[in-house]
């Protein structure tokens, strides 16, 4: 990533998840829990533009994605995203199948470790079918305290934690 920027500011109010920034931890609740905070045309576009503009901050060494509630995500809105896309054409559907892949790709290829905070329901094609955590090499020799399923049901990996994460992304951790 390119050490220069333009001049426009960074986003710090984001409409369609809340954002926070805490001792190098920058963490994105997905808030809509009477949905099981399903994403939405605009949550997905936030969340690309987000990951975006997060290597240009001095402040963030680590992700975390969480869901307000109950549930972490239940995918895409039923009514907002999945009932709109059975009413588009065929270059309508492209356009939103080329801009969910750039959110994906954009939190992919973050220099930085991205951390699901999992409570509850994690459902929906882009969250869902497969992990999209990636760990930079200073992590590999360890985890992030996540409640991830790991090829069988009930195993839970266990480790470092947020803090030690962070660290480890500085270069000071053990």
């Amino acid at each position: 990533m390119s050490p220069y920027r333009a001049s426009a500011p960074l986003t710090e109010d984001w409409e369609h998840f809340d954002f926070s920034v805490a001792d190098g931890v920058a963490t994105v609740t997905l808030n809509r829990p009477e949905k099981l905070n399903a994403l939405t045309f605009q949550s997905y576009a936030d969340l690309r533009d987000l990951a975006a503009e997060l290597p240009h901050r001095g402040d963030v060494r680590v992700l975390v994605i969480a869901g307000e509630g109950k549930g972490f995500c239940s995918g895409g809105d039923v009514e907002e995203i999945i009932g709109e896309l059975q009413k588009m054409e065929a270059a309508e559907l492209l356009e939103f199948t080329r801009m969910t892949g750039a959110m994906v790709r954009a939190l992919r290829d973050l220099p930085l470790p991205v951390v699901a905070q999992i409570n509850g329901i994690a459902a929906g094609r882009r969250f869902g079918d497969r992990p999209r955590l990636r760990f930079p090499p200073a992590l590999q020799q360890g985890f992030v305290r996540l409640p991830l399923h790991q090829g069988r049901p009930g195993r839970r990996r266990h480790g470092l934690g947020l803090p030690a994460a962070a660290d480890r992304r500085r270069g000071s951790g053990h």
